[in-house]
This record gives C-alpha cells, sequence and structure tokens, in this order.
C-alpha cells in the first residue's frame, strides 16, 4: 500500500494526488490528554449501566464507556477512570485517549458493538472518495451529548 498521512486538528482530511488503481487503507487516531472532559459523572452513568439501572443508549457510549478495551463494560473500567480522574495516573493503560469508528458501521447489536470498523479498506481505487469518515469518541465522556 502507498503510504500517505495528513495530520489534522479540525477533523478534515485529503489526500491529493493519489495513484488510481492501489488499494487504500484510511484510519485515524488521537491519543492524548486522555484526562481531558473525563468526569465522575461519567463514572457514575458507567455504574448505572453495569448495575442496569439506565443504559447507557448507543453502541457509541457503549464503547466510549470501554476504558480498558476489553470489549466488555465492568467495575475494572470505572476503578481505571478514577484514577484518572483522582490524578493517580495520566494515562488510560490499555486505550487511546480516542476511538475512531467508521461513520457507516452497521452494529449488529447496539448493546453489543465489537467488533466494530476502526479502519476503512479501499481497494483498486479509480474514483475520489468523498464520503468516507469516522466518528470520533473521547473514551469516557459522554455525560453531556
Amino acid at each position: 500500500y502507498p503510504k500517505f498521512q495528513d495530520v489534522t486538528d479540525q477533523g478534515r482530511y485529503s489526500f491529493e494526488n493519489n495513484p488510481s488503481g492501489f488499494n487504500y487503507v484510511i484510519s485515524a487516531e488521537k491519543d492524548m490528554n486522555h484526562a481531558n472532559g473525563v468526569t465522575t459523572l461519567d463514572l457514575l452513568l458507567i455504574q448505572s449501566h453495569i448495575l442496569e439501572l439506565r443504559e447507557l443508549g448507543s453502541p457509541y457510549k457503549i464503547i466510549a464507556a470501554d476504558v480498558t478495551n476489553d470489549q466488555i463494560i465492568s467495575a475494572q473500567d470505572i476503578v481505571e477512570a478514577r484514577r484518572l480522574v483522582l490524578g493517580i495516573t495520566e494515562r488510560f493503560s490499555n486505550n487511546q485517549s480516542w476511538r475512531f469508528v467508521d461513520r457507516d458501521q452497521d452494529f449488529i447489536s447496539l448493546g453489543n458493538p465489537w467488533p466494530f470498523t476502526e479502519v476503512i479498506d479501499k481497494i483498486n481505487i479509480a474514483d475520489d472518495l468523498l464520503m468516507e469518515n469516522f466518528i470520533g469518541l473521547k473514551i469516557k465522556m459522554f455525560s453531556h451529548r
């Protein structure tokens, strides 16, 4: 695969003059400021979800709640996020601060979004691609959305 990289802070990207007839992989990543936006309210919402008192309500919020990146929402996610909120640690031990889901992702189960697509594969590109996008999810920040 030819490799092109673009860095953006606005969520927009473009790659110009890419040769046609090649396969391309599109992905996104951001791994900084893990504690930014993580609140005790997030912890309470996850606890309510675990205790089945109140569901998180969307596959995106469930992905964001998976702090430990083990494809299950459990007390361990709360413990790790609490360590971050209290300043005991500065980053998640097994996850990036942001995850990116293919905007066209069809979830088989809204309550169990795994596996989800974080990479868009395009085979033998002949035309411009204008609709390849991701939904960015800040891990553990969903209480105000």
